[in-house]
């Protein structure tokens, strides 16, 4: 059977007995989760970047501000104030070429791809289990 060492959800554990499977979980520490946090999120975008369908892509959407959420509560820091941060970012960066962007990102997102492929990690207990 693998093994998966992965960041996963406050029910997971549960879902996996409930199926007759085992597992083993332990809390994080804030520096680690916050580590695995940023993992998962790139597991999340990449996933976000192949989703076939506008539904998967959403659900994907949806990972990622789980995230969002976990790592602003990690820094101490709302919602309202990450929007703050975000119009006054977009207002900077308004007169940028869109062209130029678009290409930037295809790149990066190549890069990304590269890097992750095969990775696995989720999101609040890290959990060990064979299945």
């Amino acid at each position: 059977m693998p093994v998966y060492n992965k960041l996963v959800r406050d029910l997971i554990p549960q879902i996996i007995e409930a199926e007759g499977k085992t597992c083993s979980i332990r809390v994080l520490e804030q520096g680690e989760h916050l580590e695995e946090i940023k993992v998962k999120m790139q597991e999340e975008a990449l996933e976000f970047l192949e989703a076939a369908s506008p539904k998967e892509a959403i659900e994907e959407l949806t990972d990622i501000l789980e995230l969002v959420h976990t790592a602003l509560q990690m820094y101490d820091v709302s919602y309202e104030q990450l929007e703050q941060i975000r119009t006054q970012k977009k207002k900077q960066r308004v007169t940028g070429s869109v062209l130029k962007y678009k290409k930037q990102n295809r790149r990066l997102n190549r890069q990304l791809i590269s890097k992750l492929k095969g990775t696995s990690i989720s999101s609040t207990f890290f959990c060990t289990t064979n299945w």
